[in-house]
C-alpha cells in the first residue's frame, strides 16, 4: 500500500509520539509511507524520521501555520502528486484541512481521534462542522473506549465507522542497557537530590501549573523536571518565578533522550486534565520507575490499580504522593512493578498490527 499521513506538528504531543514510531514499521512491513506536517518546523521526531528515510511534506514553518488555508492546496497537490491508497490524519487542523482540500475521491480517508474531548465539542455551532468533518472519513480510529464513547456522544456519526486501537510505544526504547545511557544538558544535582520527572507539551489540556504548585509543599532537595515545549511554557515559567521555586523547578525543553530521563528520576508523574490514552502515561509505566498520575478519562482508564492517582488540580495530594514514593521505597517498587506489567499490554506492535489490518480493510 502507499499510505500518507498528515499531521499538524512533530513538535511535543501523543499523537506525535505514535506517527514517529509508528511510520517506520510501517514502511519496514513492506509499505510505501510518506508523511505531511502541516508546520514544518525542525524537531527531533521530524529529523529522525527523515534520517530513516521516509519522504517528510512540509509546510511553512511556525505554529500559527497550523490553521494556515494555504495548506489546503498543499495537501491537495501532494495527494493528487501522490496517488495513495490511504491518507491518515492526526489533530485537528489536519482532520479539517485534508476533507476541505476535497481529496475524498483519491483516496480512502481515515482519522484518528487522540483526546477524550477537545474544546470544540462545548461549541454548538462547532459540533455541526464536526458531524459533516468526521462523517467524510472512511473510518476514525480512537485511541480508547472512552475516546470513541466520548466522540459517539458529540456527534452523529455512524458507530460502524468509529473503532478503537489502543495506542502503544516501543518498550526496547526503556530497557536498561539503552535508558542507563547518561543524558545530557541536565541541571545540577547532588547525592541527596531527589528527582521529579513529567514530560508533557504546555498546553491547555497538561496541567504542570499544579505539579508547580505541588514542589511549594516538599523539601528543598526535590526537584522537579519539567521536559517539553509548546506556547504555554512561559506562563509555567512565570509561574515558578511568582512562587520562588526557580532553584526546584528545571525547564529542560524538547527532548528525544525521555527514557534516559526517566531513568535519572525518583518519580514519574503527570499532571493533565484530561487525555485520549495516554503515551506519556506508557512511558512512565514502562520506565521502571513508581508513576503518579492524575485521575482523569484517559489516564484512569489505563492506570487505575497499576499507578498511583490523585484528585485533579490538587497539588496538596500531589505533594502527598511524591513525598509517600520517595519515602516509602517499599511501596514504590509495589508500584513500579505493577505499572511495568500493565504497560506490557501497550506495545507499539500489536498497534502497528491493527494498523495494518485496517488499512488492509479499506484496500479490499
Amino acid at each position: 500500500m502507499k499510505i500518507l499521513h498528515i499531521i499538524t506538528s512533530l513538535r511535543t504531543g501523543g499523537a506525535e509520539k505514535l506517527v514517529s514510531d509508528l511510520l517506520p514499521r510501517l514502511r519496514d512491513r513492506g509499505n510505501s509511507v510518506e508523511l505531511l506536517v502541516l508546520d514544518g518546523t525542525e524537531t527531533g521526531w521530524l529529523k529522525q524520521i527523515e534520517d530513516l528515510g521516509i519522504k517528510v511534506i512540509k509546510g511553512r514553518k511556525g505554529a500559527i501555520n497550523m490553521w494556515n488555508p494555504l495548506n489546503i492546496f498543499l495537501i491537495r497537490k501532494t495527494v493528487k502528486e501522490g496517488k495513495y491508497d490511504i491518507i491518515h490524519t492526526h489533530n485537528s487542523p489536519a482532520q479539517i484541512l485534508t476533507v476541505w482540500a476535497g481529496v475524498k475521491h483519491l483516496s480512502k480517508l481515515v482519522t484518528t481521534e487522540h483526546n477524550t474531548t477537545n474544546k470544540r465539542r462545548n461549541l454548538k455551532w462547532f459540533r455541526r462542522l464536526d458531524n459533516k468533518i468526521y462523517s467524510a472519513y472512511d473510518l476514525v480510529v480512537c485511541v480508547s473506549p472512552k475516546t470513541r464513547e466520548n466522540l459517539l456522544n458529540s456527534i452523529k456519526i455512524d458507530p460502524q465507522k468509529v473503532l478503537v486501537i489502543l495506542n502503544g510505544i516501543d518498550l526496547s526504547k526503556f530497557r536498561k542497557h539503552e535508558a542507563n545511557i547518561a543524558p545530557k544538558s541536565l541541571p545540577p544535582k547532588d547525592k541527596d537530590t531527589k528527582i521529579i520527572l513529567m514530560v508533557g507539551a504546555f498546553r491547555k489540556q497538561k496541567d504542570q501549573p499544579t505539579l508547580i504548585k505541588a514542589m511549594k509543599h516538599l523539601p528543598e532537595n526535590y526537584n522537579l523536571w519539567l521536559a517539553g515545549g509548546w506556547k504555554l511554557r512561559m506562563k509555567s515559567e512565570y509561574l515558578t518565578r511568582e512562587l520562588g521555586l526557580e532553584k526546584k523547578v528545571f525547564f529542560l525543553g524538547e527532548r528525544k533522550d525521555i527514557p534516559q530521563l526517566m531513568n535519572q528520576a525518583d518519580v514519574t508523574v503527570l499532571s493533565t486534565h484530561y487525555e485520549g490514552m495516554s503515551i506519556a502515561s506508557l512511558e512512565c509505566m514502562t520506565s521502571g520507575k513508581p508513576f503518579i498520575a492524575t485521575d482523569v478519562p484517559g489516564v484512569r482508564e489505563l492506570a487505575n490499580g497499576a499507578a498511583v492517582l490523585v484528585p485533579e488540580n490538587n497539588d496538596k495530594a500531589l505533594a502527598v504522593a511524591i513525598k509517600e514514593l520517595i519515602k516509602d521505597r517499599k511501596k514504590a517498587s509495589e508500584v513500579s512493578k505493577r505499572c511495568i506489567e500493565r504497560a506490557r499490554e501497550y506495545d507499539i506492535e500489536r498497534t502497528l498490527n491493527a494498523h495494518i489490518s485496517l488499512y488492509n480493510t479499506l484496500c479490499k
